[in-house]
């Protein structure tokens, strides 16, 4: 912090009680100064030499006692100009040089009266030192908030906020000054002997007045959006209430919305509105219950959803409410964000796909809330699902993470929740992970097991292709209506077993399924023709549901899924395969 001293006599100023100050001398105080609460026993001859303002009062009271009434920056102000008068050391810095220079002016300690005044080293030194240091400009600045209008009178603000705003604009290499970051990066704490940071501003500007900050932004007219995007969310952070707990009275309330509307007005201003930073003020509008605000930010928002991140969609729901985030909110800006591709030339191709990804994200995320409730988040769940998705990937992350987190659910609830899953949309990957799912309803794994082996058999029908692309497309087209074929069938014997019997199966031929898999994805030499007359498909579910003939090139039933037409209940024996011991308890 710079300083400035001033004077070089010692301090003779005495305290007595009830709040007296004196100069202690051989000397007879001569006048009485009352600033405030405080009287100055002093000498004339001393003020009147330097003060303009001392020298008509004393003309116009005649008399040895003054009262200075509104005298800026208080009696400590007052003081060193007395000091100042009487020769005596005082120091000038950045907490008290706006009040001196206040009160300098109001006592008209100016160059026509005497030579070498308080006013023009002040003024020097402001110019030399204050404004050219970051740190001193900032506290000048907040210093000079307790002292209007005097401090906008005389220019110190708008100079303030000039010096703050230039070096704010300045490329971040030529900052040399301290400065305040706190930031925590993947490698820890930024060290101050690299380069500074694009926002190493943020945070010591982030503790002006709402007034000065905005007025500090406005004048960065060549600082870029996203800068001035990290000021703002600074500011929002420092000040801006985080919980229900914070707003403890109806002056703080009133405090937080005004900043709120100051912060998105100033957003708006200049063009930078990020989608992270709206719903940074839209959890604060939530919170406090600004729907005026509210509705302009949903609206907002909803233009560019598609840029929101997980983390800035999880807004906390206001108590009593039956889950930790507001998805009602979420829910509503999809549907504004939907609205615009109905009718439109985007129309065709759907909204893009990242919105997705987020949203699948997002479901993942409030799914670990065990106070969710089912139906709360199956109406989410639709919503995402009428997306144009080439994947389930995500929601069927979503619905694990769900069903872990809800161990209670029936068997009519899980039922319900993996209805939303296409388990032909999942990757090779996922479907691996959930074939081993004991989470998940017995029904699906059976939907997953056979559209794996589906997938290995178009794989190997591919490989086994080596004549003209039309007959590749013959071989799809024939693999096709067999996986039509053996999906309808699949689904139907599944739905006729019980859950036990379903079961049963899967430990049984478990090992079948992975064999089959392997063997169906290296055969290539099998022509396209076979596929109409001995589909690989057939052969791979003889291996996982038929029954073994202990022979081989056996003959096998005449359809995908003859094996398990032939264990229907009603139409045959179900078989019991052999388990190896302890291995009987379904649960």
């Amino acid at each position: 912090m710079k300083f400035m001293k001033l004077g070089s006599k010692s301090d003779l100023f005495k305290d007595k009680p009830n709040s007296t100050r004196y100069v202690d001398c051989e000397l007879r105080q001569d006048l009485v100064v009352n600033v405030g609460d405080v009287r100055f026993y002093l000498h004339k001859f001393p003020l009147l030499s330097k003060s303009q303002r001392i020298r008509q009062l004393l003309r116009e009271e005649n008399g040895e006692e003054l009262r200075l009434y509104d005298f800026p920056g208080g009696s400590s102000a007052f003081e060193i100009c007395a000091k100042f008068c009487y020769g005596m050391t005082v120091t000038l810095n950045a907490h008290n040089v706006v009040a001196v220079r206040c009160a300098a002016e109001y006592l008209e300690m100016r160059e026509d009266v005497d030579r070498g005044n308080l006013i023009h080293k002040i003024e020097v030194f402001l110019n030399s030192s204050i404004f050219q240091s970051w740190k001193d400009s900032i506290l000048c600045l907040q210093s000079a908030k307790t002292l209007l209008p005097w401090s906008e009178e005389l220019n110190i603000v708008s100079r303030c906020v000039d010096s703050i705003a230039s070096k704010i604009s300045l490329d971040p290499r030529a900052v040399h000054w301290s400065y305040t970051h706190r930031k925590i990066t993947d490698q820890g704490p930024r060290l101050r002997d690299h380069r500074a940071p694009v926002d190493w501003w943020v945070e010591d500007a982030a503790e002006l007045d709402v007034d000065h900050f905005e007025m500090v932004i406005v004048a960065a007219e060549d600082v870029d959006g996203e800068d001035v995007i990290s000021g703002l969310k600074a500011y929002a952070e420092r000040w801006l209430p985080k919980s229900a707990e914070e707003l403890v009275s109806e002056e703080y309330l009133a405090r937080t919305k005004s900043i709120a509307r100051r912060l998105l007005k100033l957003a708006a201003s200049r063009g930078c509105a990020s989608c992270g930073f709206l719903l940074t003020l839209l959890k604060i509008v939530v919170l406090i219950g600004e729907d005026g605000m509210k509705e302009e930010l949903l609206t907002a928002i909803s233009l560019q959803l598609d840029r929101a991140s997980v983390r800035d969609l999880l807004i906390p729901s206001r108590s009593p409410c039956c889950s930790a985030y507001d998805l009602d909110i979420v829910l509503d800006l999809l549907k504004r964000f939907m609205e615009r591709y109905v009718g439109s030339r985007d129309s065709e191709h759907g909204p893009p796909p990242q919105i997705v990804n987020i949203l699948d994200g997002f479901l993942a995320e409030v799914a670990s809330d065990g106070s969710l409730p089912l139906s709360i988040f199956l109406e989410f769940a639709e919503a995402v699902l009428g997306l144009n998705r080439a994947s389930h990937d995500g929601l069927y992350s979503a619905v694990d993470v769900y069903l872990k987190a809800h161990p209670a659910l029936t068997k009519a609830e899980k039922k319900r929740l993996c209805g939303i899953v296409d388990v032909k949309k999942l990757s090779t990957g996922v479907c691996a992970l959930a074939a081993q799912n004991e989470r998940l309803p017995l029904r699906l794994i059976v939907q997953v097991l056979f559209f794996e082996q589906v997938k290995a058999a178009e794989v190997a029908a591919a490989a086994a292709v080596s004549g003209s692309g039309e007959e590749l497309l013959r071989a799809k087209s024939l693999s096709g209506a067999k996986i039509e074929e053996g999906r309808k069938e699949t689904e139907r014997v599944a739905e006729s077993y019980t859950a036990t019997q379903l079961k049963g199966l899967l430990l049984a031929h478990k090992g079948d399924y992975f064999v089959a898999t392997e063997r169906a994805s290296q055969s290539s030499e099998r022509s396209v023709d076979s596929l109409g007359q001995d589909s690989r498909l057939r052969r791979i579910f003889d291996r996982l549901w038929g029954r073994k003939t202990g022979k081989k090139g056996s003959e096998r039933c005449g359809s995908p899924v003859s094996s398990f037409a032939s264990v229907i209940p009603g139409r045959g024996r179900l078989p019991r395969p052999p388990l190896k011991p302890g291995r009987h308890s379904i649960s």
